[in-house]
Order: C-alpha cells, then structure tokens, then sequence
C-alpha cells in the first residue's frame, strides 16, 4: 500500500529521511517561527478540468485557506469532518478555502471520488507540478496554509493538535489551531505569523 510507504511525522526544520518510504528522522524546531511574507503568485494550480486556476482570484476574500491533502492518507482523512465544519463557519464570513492535492498518483477521477466519499463542498485543485507546494514549503498531508489579504502568509502548520506524534493522537483537540487564526482573521484582530508543527504523510518529492 502507498501508506505504508509514505507515511511519517513532519516537524518544521530540516528532513533527513534515514530510510525510504515513512522512516523519518526529523528535526525538531520550535512550534513558534517566522514564516515567509508573500507568496510569489507563479502557481500552476489546475482544477479537475485541468484548467490553471489563480486561487487568489477572489479579491474580496479576508483570507485564502489551502489545505494540503491526499486521498490515501489516513490521518488526512480523518480530518474531513472538521475541514468541512471550518468552512461551514468560516466561509460564510469572508474566507476562501481551496483543497490541495500536491500528489501526482491523484487524478482528476481519484479526486472526485474522494470529494464525493467524505462530503466535501470545498473547490479542489491539483498541484501537479508543486509550484505551491515550492512556494508554502509544504511537506505533509494535512497541512494548511493561510494567507491574509495582500497575499502575506499568517499561519501555516496543523489544523488542531489532535495528532501528537505519529500513532499518538487525543481524543480530542486541546488547541483548534486554524480556528483560533480565523476567528481572529474574521474579528478584524491581528494574526502574527505563527508556525505549527503538523503531523501526517510526506508530500511525494516534496523540497
């Protein structure tokens, strides 16, 4: 199976993969770091059309959420229920959310079948060639990204903290993490930039 391979714990700093497949070895870093400005806007995004979509083109937004994911990963599916509740509330308040798919086994076909299995009402978008996946420096799945307006990044790492380590999760999340960064977004409050450390699958080939 591709999870068995691909699976790992992803911890901000430098990678070093000492086995193939899921055996990392990464090194820690503060759950708390600065984190790049702006995004340079050359994506090559591509929606389930394979038409190249600008995920920025909702000008109004008060923020674009990307939420890297992969239809194999068992701790990215886990989530579905709380990304679909984010957008619920969060969505109607100005946010713009975009699903991630950065793995390139994951077709148009194989997306729509996962968007259909866990009732997702989020755009979904391929990132075949990793051009947001270069930009964010994203490594795993699930992963979030959010970017204020201006394009300036605000947040990036877990959803919540259910996942402590790999195999080790809560019962339930202690800190809600992305929607602690929204609820300030939405209330006109200051977001500082704030790293997480996220927990899930190693993004195929990710830099």
């Amino acid at each position: 199976m591709r999870d068995a391979n691909r699976l790992g714990v992803a911890l901000a700093g430098i990678f070093v993969m000492l086995l193939s497949g899921c055996n990392g070895d990464p090194a820690a870093a503060p759950v708390s770091a600065p984190i790049d400005g702006r995004i340079k806007l050359s994506l090559d995004l591509l929606d389930l059309a394979n038409q190249r979509i600008d995920p920025f083109q909702t000008t109004n937004a008060k923020a674009t959420v990307f939420i890297f994911l992969s239809t194999d990963c068992p701790i990215s599916n886990r989530y579905a229920p709380e990304v679909q509740r984010l957008h619920a509330e969060f969505a109607p308040q100005g946010i713009k959310f975009w699903l991630i798919y950065p793995n390139h086994d994951d077709s148009s076909e194989v997306i729509r079948k996962h968007i259909q299995d866990y009732n997702y009402s989020i755009e979904p978008l391929r990132d075949p060639q990793h051009t947001l996946v270069r930009a964010t420096k994203a490594r795993v799945t699930p992963e979030v990204v959010v970017y204020g307006t201006e394009g300036r990044k605000v947040y990036q790492g877990r959803i919540d903290d259910r996942n402590v380590d790999f195999g080790k999760e809560r019962p339930q999340p202690s800190r809600r993490d992305l929607n602690e960064v929204l609820d300030a977004v939405v209330n006109g409050r200051t977001v500082t930039n704030v790293f997480t450390t996220p927990v899930g699958c190693y993004i195929p080939e990710a830099p």
